[in-house]
């Protein structure tokens, strides 16, 4: 019979606390999957078996699977890790994130009209959407 096994949890917790977002880096914003709120649970027993559940922001985002084979590969360097199991799910919203990358987020957002070209008539647009 298997117990669950906290410390182990917690050793994979700390590795995943590791992996930025992707999307938050191509913004240049550190902020960790931890801290987006993604990572929803991890479970451990004394036999090595880890199951991590992982939300993910958005479906089709060309970064999934490279999240996703980064949590693989982060769960599976703990030691104790025998046999893991990552399961995606879609049940994130933005309420998830941790306030410090919140404040984080919001100024950079605050900062993004200031970095937009000006358009005819003093209005920013966004550089897609120029002609």
């Amino acid at each position: 019979m298997t117990t669950p096994d906290p410390a182990l949890a917690t050793r994979v917790a700390q590795a995943l606390s590791a992996i930025e977002d992707p999307c938050l880096a191509a913004a240049g914003i550190p902020g960790s999957i931890i801290e987006l709120g993604l990572v929803q649970d991890v479970r451990a027993t004394d036999d090595g078996s880890v199951a991590v559940d992982i939300s993910l922001t958005e479906m089709g985002c060309a970064f999934t699977h490279h999240l996703l084979q980064r949590v693989w590969d982060a769960v599976e360097a703990v030691e104790g890790v025998g046999e893991a199991t990552v399961t995606p799910t879609w049940t994130w919203s933005p309420a998830q994130m941790a306030d410090p990358l919140r404040a984080r987020v919001a100024s950079a957002s605050a900062a993004l009209p200031d970095a937009l070209p000006m358009a005819a008539g003093g209005r920013r647009r966004l550089p897609v959407l120029t002609r």
